[in-house]
Protein backbone atom coordinates (compact mmCIF):
# COMPACT_ATOMS: atom_id res chain seq x y z
CA UNK A 1 0.00 0.00 0.00
CA UNK A 2 1.33 3.55 -0.31
CA UNK A 3 1.39 6.04 2.11
CA UNK A 4 -1.62 8.38 1.64
CA UNK A 5 -0.47 11.06 4.66
CA UNK A 6 2.14 12.43 6.89
CA UNK A 7 2.16 11.34 10.35
CA UNK A 8 1.35 13.72 13.22
CA UNK A 9 1.43 13.59 17.25
CA UNK A 10 -1.69 12.27 16.96
CA UNK A 11 -2.77 10.45 13.74
CA UNK A 12 0.28 8.28 12.52
CA UNK A 13 0.82 8.00 8.85
CA UNK A 14 -1.83 5.55 7.04
CA UNK A 15 -1.85 3.71 4.13
CA UNK A 16 -4.76 4.14 1.35
CA UNK A 17 -7.97 2.17 1.49
CA UNK A 18 -8.59 1.16 -2.05
CA UNK A 19 -11.31 -0.63 -3.48
CA UNK A 20 -9.19 -3.09 -5.25
CA UNK A 21 -8.04 -4.80 -1.94
CA UNK A 22 -10.55 -7.35 -0.60
CA UNK A 23 -10.83 -10.12 1.69
CA UNK A 24 -8.71 -13.26 0.23
CA UNK A 25 -11.31 -15.84 1.02
CA UNK A 26 -14.14 -14.21 -1.67
CA UNK A 27 -15.17 -11.17 -3.72
CA UNK A 28 -18.17 -9.33 -2.21
CA UNK A 29 -17.83 -10.65 1.15
CA UNK A 30 -16.12 -9.79 4.70
CA UNK A 31 -15.28 -12.01 7.27
CA UNK A 32 -16.95 -11.81 11.02
CA UNK A 33 -15.87 -12.93 13.73
CA UNK A 34 -18.12 -15.70 14.85
CA UNK A 35 -17.79 -14.92 18.17
CA UNK A 36 -19.25 -11.73 18.12
CA UNK A 37 -21.46 -11.99 15.61
CA UNK A 38 -23.94 -14.25 17.25
CA UNK A 39 -24.34 -11.68 19.68
CA UNK A 40 -26.45 -9.27 17.66
CA UNK A 41 -28.84 -12.01 17.96
CA UNK A 42 -31.47 -12.43 20.68
CA UNK A 43 -30.59 -15.04 23.50
CA UNK A 44 -30.94 -18.36 22.15
CA UNK A 45 -28.57 -20.51 23.88
CA UNK A 46 -29.28 -23.64 22.19
CA UNK A 47 -28.53 -23.06 18.88
CA UNK A 48 -26.07 -20.40 19.65
CA UNK A 49 -23.86 -23.24 20.62
CA UNK A 50 -24.27 -25.42 18.08
CA UNK A 51 -21.55 -23.26 16.31
CA UNK A 52 -18.91 -24.32 18.75
CA UNK A 53 -19.63 -28.01 17.89
CA UNK A 54 -17.94 -28.49 14.89
CA UNK A 55 -14.90 -26.63 16.02
CA UNK A 56 -14.05 -28.94 18.26
CA UNK A 57 -11.41 -31.44 17.44
CA UNK A 58 -9.67 -34.17 19.51
CA UNK A 59 -6.12 -32.70 19.48
CA UNK A 60 -7.74 -29.74 21.10
CA UNK A 61 -8.01 -30.25 25.31
CA UNK A 62 -9.79 -26.72 25.78
CA UNK A 63 -12.50 -24.86 23.19
CA UNK A 64 -12.32 -21.16 23.69
CA UNK A 65 -16.04 -20.01 23.44
CA UNK A 66 -16.65 -16.33 23.60
CA UNK A 67 -20.32 -14.72 24.49
CA UNK A 68 -20.81 -11.10 23.97
CA UNK A 69 -23.93 -9.49 25.33
CA UNK A 70 -25.58 -6.49 25.07
CA UNK A 71 -25.20 -6.13 21.13
CA UNK A 72 -28.78 -4.94 20.34
CA UNK A 73 -28.11 -3.04 17.42
CA UNK A 74 -30.24 -0.75 15.25
CA UNK A 75 -30.01 -1.10 11.31
CA UNK A 76 -28.38 2.25 10.76
CA UNK A 77 -25.87 0.81 13.73
CA UNK A 78 -25.40 -2.57 12.20
CA UNK A 79 -25.02 -0.42 8.91
CA UNK A 80 -22.37 1.03 10.24
CA UNK A 81 -20.75 -1.72 11.50
CA UNK A 82 -20.58 -3.31 8.74
CA UNK A 83 -19.35 -0.31 6.81
CA UNK A 84 -16.07 -0.06 8.87
CA UNK A 85 -15.99 -4.05 8.51
CA UNK A 86 -15.63 -3.43 5.06
CA UNK A 87 -12.90 -0.66 5.23
CA UNK A 88 -11.06 -2.78 7.58
CA UNK A 89 -11.21 -5.98 5.29
CA UNK A 90 -9.75 -4.22 2.28
CA UNK A 91 -6.77 -3.62 4.46
CA UNK A 92 -6.51 -7.48 5.30
CA UNK A 93 -7.97 -6.81 8.75
CA UNK A 94 -4.85 -4.86 10.00
CA UNK A 95 -5.92 -1.50 10.10
CA UNK A 96 -4.23 0.73 7.76
CA UNK A 97 -1.99 2.30 10.41
CA UNK A 98 0.21 1.16 13.39
CA UNK A 99 -1.94 -1.42 15.85
CA UNK A 100 -2.25 -0.30 19.57
CA UNK A 101 -1.11 -2.73 21.93
CA UNK A 102 -3.83 -3.40 24.79
CA UNK A 103 -5.09 -4.55 27.91
CA UNK A 104 -8.39 -5.53 27.79
CA UNK A 105 -11.60 -6.85 30.31
CA UNK A 106 -12.52 -9.67 28.39
CA UNK A 107 -9.30 -11.15 26.85
CA UNK A 108 -6.12 -12.17 28.23
CA UNK A 109 -2.99 -10.11 28.58
CA UNK A 110 -1.90 -7.96 25.45
CA UNK A 111 -4.21 -7.74 22.50
CA UNK A 112 -3.61 -5.95 18.92
CA UNK A 113 -6.32 -2.92 18.52
CA UNK A 114 -6.33 -2.17 14.63
CA UNK A 115 -6.97 1.80 14.06
CA UNK A 116 -8.55 2.58 10.55
CA UNK A 117 -7.60 6.30 9.85
CA UNK A 118 -10.38 7.81 7.77
CA UNK A 119 -10.12 11.39 5.54
CA UNK A 120 -13.60 11.88 4.93
CA UNK A 121 -17.27 10.74 5.38
CA UNK A 122 -17.65 9.85 1.69
CA UNK A 123 -15.12 6.55 2.23
CA UNK A 124 -17.82 5.17 5.23
CA UNK A 125 -20.57 6.55 3.00
CA UNK A 126 -19.01 4.11 0.05
CA UNK A 127 -18.40 1.19 1.48
CA UNK A 128 -21.67 1.15 3.28
CA UNK A 129 -23.40 1.51 -0.55
CA UNK A 130 -24.25 5.03 -0.81
CA UNK A 131 -23.65 7.18 -4.18
CA UNK A 132 -23.17 10.93 -4.53
CA UNK A 133 -26.40 13.11 -5.17
CA UNK A 134 -26.57 15.15 -8.31
CA UNK A 135 -24.57 17.80 -6.62
CA UNK A 136 -21.78 15.58 -5.80
CA UNK A 137 -22.32 15.37 -2.02
CA UNK A 138 -23.78 13.20 0.35
CA UNK A 139 -26.36 15.30 1.47
CA UNK A 140 -29.38 14.23 4.34
CA UNK A 141 -30.81 12.33 7.21
CA UNK A 142 -29.24 9.01 6.62
CA UNK A 143 -25.81 9.80 6.28
CA UNK A 144 -26.63 11.91 9.71
CA UNK A 145 -27.33 9.09 11.13
CA UNK A 146 -24.72 7.20 10.24
CA UNK A 147 -22.23 9.86 11.39
CA UNK A 148 -24.00 9.35 14.61
CA UNK A 149 -23.62 5.57 14.59
CA UNK A 150 -19.89 5.94 14.19
CA UNK A 151 -19.02 9.10 16.70
CA UNK A 152 -21.87 8.04 19.18
CA UNK A 153 -23.22 5.14 19.65
CA UNK A 154 -21.23 2.40 18.22
CA UNK A 155 -18.04 3.60 21.06
CA UNK A 156 -20.82 3.27 23.71
CA UNK A 157 -19.84 1.05 26.46
CA UNK A 158 -21.65 -2.53 26.41
CA UNK A 159 -21.43 -5.20 28.51
CA UNK A 160 -19.06 -7.96 26.88
CA UNK A 161 -18.57 -11.47 28.67
CA UNK A 162 -16.00 -13.84 27.65
CA UNK A 163 -16.33 -17.65 28.32
CA UNK A 164 -14.32 -20.16 28.49
CA UNK A 165 -14.93 -23.70 28.54
CA UNK A 166 -12.86 -26.65 28.82
CA UNK A 167 -12.94 -30.26 29.88
CA UNK A 168 -12.07 -31.47 33.02
CA UNK A 169 -12.57 -35.09 33.65
CA UNK A 170 -15.12 -35.79 31.28
CA UNK A 171 -16.94 -32.50 32.85
CA UNK A 172 -17.62 -29.07 31.10
CA UNK A 173 -16.44 -26.24 33.36
CA UNK A 174 -16.13 -22.84 32.52
CA UNK A 175 -14.18 -19.71 33.30
CA UNK A 176 -15.82 -15.77 32.15
CA UNK A 177 -14.34 -12.48 32.06
CA UNK A 178 -16.99 -9.61 31.99
CA UNK A 179 -16.41 -6.08 31.61
CA UNK A 180 -17.50 -2.61 30.05
CA UNK A 181 -15.81 -2.02 26.50
CA UNK A 182 -16.70 -0.39 23.73
CA UNK A 183 -16.95 -1.90 20.17
CA UNK A 184 -15.03 1.00 18.58
CA UNK A 185 -13.06 4.13 20.03
CA UNK A 186 -12.76 7.37 18.16
CA UNK A 187 -10.24 9.77 17.83
CA UNK A 188 -10.96 13.40 15.80
CA UNK A 189 -9.03 16.11 14.31
CA UNK A 190 -10.26 19.51 13.35
CA UNK A 191 -8.70 22.43 11.53
CA UNK A 192 -9.60 25.89 11.02
CA UNK A 193 -12.39 26.55 13.79
CA UNK A 194 -13.78 29.79 14.98
CA UNK A 195 -13.77 30.13 18.93
CA UNK A 196 -17.05 29.02 19.09
CA UNK A 197 -16.36 25.54 17.57
CA UNK A 198 -13.21 25.36 19.34
CA UNK A 199 -14.74 25.71 22.82
CA UNK A 200 -16.85 23.02 21.97
CA UNK A 201 -14.32 20.53 20.49
CA UNK A 202 -12.43 21.02 23.72
CA UNK A 203 -15.37 20.04 25.85
CA UNK A 204 -15.22 16.94 23.91
CA UNK A 205 -18.62 17.77 21.88
CA UNK A 206 -18.53 16.26 18.24
CA UNK A 207 -18.47 18.50 15.22
CA UNK A 208 -19.02 16.07 12.60
CA UNK A 209 -19.20 18.24 9.71
CA UNK A 210 -15.85 20.05 10.71
CA UNK A 211 -13.70 16.75 11.01
CA UNK A 212 -10.89 16.75 8.78
CA UNK A 213 -9.72 13.60 9.79
CA UNK A 214 -10.57 10.58 12.30
CA UNK A 215 -8.61 7.38 13.31
CA UNK A 216 -10.94 4.34 14.34
CA UNK A 217 -9.76 2.03 16.75
CA UNK A 218 -11.17 -1.31 17.02
CA UNK A 219 -11.62 -3.31 19.80
CA UNK A 220 -9.72 -6.76 19.97
CA UNK A 221 -13.10 -8.89 20.66
CA UNK A 222 -13.95 -7.99 16.94
CA UNK A 223 -11.45 -9.74 15.08
CA UNK A 224 -10.81 -12.99 17.87
CA UNK A 225 -10.00 -16.32 15.66
CA UNK A 226 -11.22 -14.22 12.64
CA UNK A 227 -8.81 -16.58 10.57
CA UNK A 228 -10.81 -19.71 11.52
CA UNK A 229 -14.10 -19.58 13.00
CA UNK A 230 -16.01 -16.69 11.06
CA UNK A 231 -19.08 -15.92 8.65
CA UNK A 232 -18.87 -14.56 5.60
CA UNK A 233 -21.68 -11.35 4.58
CA UNK A 234 -22.45 -9.91 1.62
CA UNK A 235 -20.81 -6.38 1.30
CA UNK A 236 -24.16 -4.97 -0.34
CA UNK A 237 -26.59 -7.10 2.29
CA UNK A 238 -28.22 -3.60 3.46
CA UNK A 239 -28.54 -2.31 -0.16
CA UNK A 240 -29.97 -5.83 -1.31
CA UNK A 241 -32.46 -6.05 1.23
CA UNK A 242 -34.10 -2.71 0.15
CA UNK A 243 -34.29 -3.71 -3.19
CA UNK A 244 -36.30 -6.64 -2.30
CA UNK A 245 -38.52 -4.61 0.78
CA UNK A 246 -38.32 -1.32 -0.61
CA UNK A 247 -36.38 1.53 0.21
CA UNK A 248 -37.81 2.70 3.42
CA UNK A 249 -37.34 -0.24 5.07
CA UNK A 250 -35.39 -0.19 8.03
CA UNK A 251 -36.72 -2.96 10.29
CA UNK A 252 -33.75 -5.69 11.77
CA UNK A 253 -35.72 -8.57 11.23
CA UNK A 254 -34.42 -9.18 7.17
CA UNK A 255 -30.53 -8.46 8.18
CA UNK A 256 -30.99 -10.52 11.32
CA UNK A 257 -32.63 -13.26 9.73
CA UNK A 258 -29.99 -13.53 6.87
CA UNK A 259 -26.91 -13.16 9.12
CA UNK A 260 -27.84 -15.73 11.69
CA UNK A 261 -28.69 -18.01 8.65
CA UNK A 262 -24.59 -17.30 7.47
CA UNK A 263 -23.50 -18.34 11.10
CA UNK A 264 -24.60 -22.56 10.52
CA UNK A 265 -23.14 -24.57 8.83
CA UNK A 266 -25.91 -27.13 8.52
CA UNK A 267 -28.90 -27.61 5.66
CA UNK A 268 -31.78 -27.47 7.20
CA UNK A 269 -32.96 -26.19 10.97
CA UNK A 270 -36.14 -25.87 12.84
CA UNK A 271 -37.30 -23.21 15.54
CA UNK A 272 -39.50 -23.01 17.76
CA UNK A 273 -41.62 -19.46 16.83
CA UNK A 274 -40.82 -18.18 20.46
CA UNK A 275 -36.90 -19.38 19.53
CA UNK A 276 -36.94 -17.27 16.67
CA UNK A 277 -38.82 -14.39 17.82
CA UNK A 278 -35.63 -14.35 20.55
CA UNK A 279 -33.26 -14.98 18.01
CA UNK A 280 -34.52 -12.13 15.91
CA UNK A 281 -34.98 -9.67 18.70
CA UNK A 282 -39.17 -10.16 18.50
CA UNK A 283 -39.82 -11.85 21.92
CA UNK A 284 -41.64 -8.78 23.12
CA UNK A 285 -44.35 -9.14 20.82
CA UNK A 286 -45.20 -12.72 21.97
CA UNK A 287 -47.02 -13.81 24.89
CA UNK A 288 -44.54 -16.29 26.50
CA UNK A 289 -46.88 -18.69 27.41
CA UNK A 290 -49.85 -18.47 24.87
CA UNK A 291 -47.85 -16.61 21.92
CA UNK A 292 -51.03 -17.17 19.43
CA UNK A 293 -52.95 -15.12 21.69
CA UNK A 294 -50.67 -11.94 22.42
CA UNK A 295 -52.10 -8.74 21.13
CA UNK A 296 -48.95 -8.33 19.14
CA UNK A 297 -48.88 -11.54 17.27
CA UNK A 298 -50.28 -10.42 14.05
CA UNK A 299 -47.32 -8.04 14.01
CA UNK A 300 -45.00 -10.42 14.62
CA UNK A 301 -45.49 -12.82 11.53
CA UNK A 302 -46.35 -9.83 9.20
CA UNK A 303 -42.23 -8.88 10.52
CA UNK A 304 -41.26 -12.26 10.22
CA UNK A 305 -42.87 -12.85 6.71
CA UNK A 306 -41.09 -9.80 5.21
CA UNK A 307 -37.49 -11.36 7.16
CA UNK A 308 -38.51 -14.86 5.09
CA UNK A 309 -39.68 -12.93 1.98
CA UNK A 310 -35.88 -11.02 1.40
CA UNK A 311 -33.64 -14.24 2.87
CA UNK A 312 -35.70 -16.45 0.21
CA UNK A 313 -35.64 -13.75 -2.85
CA UNK A 314 -32.00 -13.27 -1.82
CA UNK A 315 -31.32 -16.79 -1.98
CA UNK A 316 -29.89 -17.61 1.53
CA UNK A 317 -33.23 -20.00 1.77
CA UNK A 318 -34.01 -22.78 -0.98
CA UNK A 319 -37.35 -23.48 0.29
CA UNK A 320 -39.54 -22.73 4.01
CA UNK A 321 -42.26 -23.82 6.36
CA UNK A 322 -44.27 -23.71 8.90
CA UNK A 323 -45.14 -26.59 11.15
CA UNK A 324 -47.90 -27.14 13.81
CA UNK A 325 -47.13 -29.53 17.07
CA UNK A 326 -49.46 -29.15 19.88
CA UNK A 327 -50.95 -25.61 18.90
CA UNK A 328 -47.27 -24.56 18.42
CA UNK A 329 -45.53 -22.95 15.10
CA UNK A 330 -42.50 -24.38 14.01
CA UNK A 331 -40.05 -22.61 11.36
CA UNK A 332 -38.33 -24.88 9.65
CA UNK A 333 -35.76 -24.01 6.69
CA UNK A 334 -33.78 -25.13 4.15
CA UNK A 335 -30.33 -23.46 3.46
CA UNK A 336 -28.96 -22.76 -0.08
CA UNK A 337 -25.45 -23.43 0.35
CA UNK A 338 -24.55 -21.35 -2.67
CA UNK A 339 -25.42 -18.70 -0.27
CA UNK A 340 -24.50 -19.32 3.28
CA UNK A 341 -20.70 -19.98 3.02
CA UNK A 342 -20.05 -21.65 5.96
CA UNK A 343 -22.57 -24.64 5.21
CA UNK A 344 -20.53 -24.86 2.02
CA UNK A 345 -17.13 -25.13 3.41
CA UNK A 346 -18.62 -28.17 5.46
CA UNK A 347 -20.24 -29.94 2.47
CA UNK A 348 -16.96 -29.43 0.86
CA UNK A 349 -14.73 -30.70 3.87
CA UNK A 350 -16.99 -33.59 4.04
CA UNK A 351 -16.56 -34.07 0.32
CA UNK A 352 -12.78 -34.27 0.58
CA UNK A 353 -12.78 -36.48 3.58
CA UNK A 354 -15.17 -39.26 2.02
Amino acid sequence: MTTANKPSKHFPASRSITPEILPPEREGHYKASLHVERQIFGNARQQAEQLFLPELGPERSQEVAERVTGLDLTWTEMEALQGLSILLARTGYRGNAPQKIVNTKVLPGEQSAPVLILESWATLFEACGFERGVNGKFSGKKYEALKKAVLKDLPRSRTIAVKTRYRDKKKWRYNVMAGEVSLISTFRAYTGLNEIESKKAERGEKLPDKIKRMAIQFHPVILKDIESFYSQIPTTLFQDIKEILGSQYKGRTAPLLVRYLLTLDIPTIEFSEMKLAQILRLEYLLAPKKPDSGPQAKRFRKELERGILAAQELGFILSHKVNIRNSCRFYWFELNPEKCLRLKNRLAKKGIES
